[in-house]
């Protein structure tokens, strides 16, 4: 199964490592060098050109990547979770 992350992307489920809000986890330092690490790096991928809200942490090319999603952190999981209890939406 595939998670839509926003315009025509999709991640495996099965690769999610974390969904993430994007304006409440950049306050810390932390995580805004983790993904500038990222970016530095090229591991990570803007799904679209309107302003990212989340940003999706997956298991992909023996590492992990991370998409920058204009769909809310909340939706996301909504969706994730409907899709590893096997009801469609």
């Amino acid at each position: 199964m595939f998670l839509h992350i926003g315009e025509n992307c999709s991640v495996p489920a099965k690769n999610v490592i974390g969904i993430f809000d994007l304006e409440i986890t950049t306050t810390g330092g932390t995580t805004r060098d983790y993904l500038k690490k990222a970016e530095e790096e090229n591991r990570v991928t803007y799904v679209s050109e309107q302003m990212p809200k989340s940003f999706i942490i997956t298991t992909e090319y023996n590492g992990d990547y991370i998409y920058l999603s204009p769909i809310s952190a909340s939706t996301l999981n909504k969706r994730l979770e409907l899709i590893f209890s096997g009801e469609n939406f």
